[in-house]
């Protein structure tokens, strides 16, 4: 079985990288976007979504602490919105 612990903690890096035709694009690290794209492979969709929001989530907790982002999160869960 192959080991897949070096995804461990990734799925908010993202990073430009040259493509075949030497245009920087934004490749994430984030598993589940890089599984959809594989799913999707045949249209050529980037997805980021992911590894945008785990990028938000891991900057928010820097500034503000994990125990506010769950308070804030439980008190908005029926909005979908932090507002700060």
């Amino acid at each position: 079985s192959q080991n897949l612990s070096f995804w461990n903690n990734l799925d908010w890096v993202g990073g430009f990288f040259k493509d075949e035709i030497g245009s920087e694009v934004l490749v994430t690290f984030n598993l589940v976007d890089v599984a959809m794209m594989l799913a999707d492979k045949d249209r050529g969709k980037k997805y980021v979504y992911h590894q945008r929001e785990a990028l938000w989530n891991k900057l928010f907790v820097s500034y503000y602490g994990w125990e506010f982002m769950e308070k804030m999160m439980k008190d908005n869960i029926l909005s979908g919105v932090i507002k700060l």
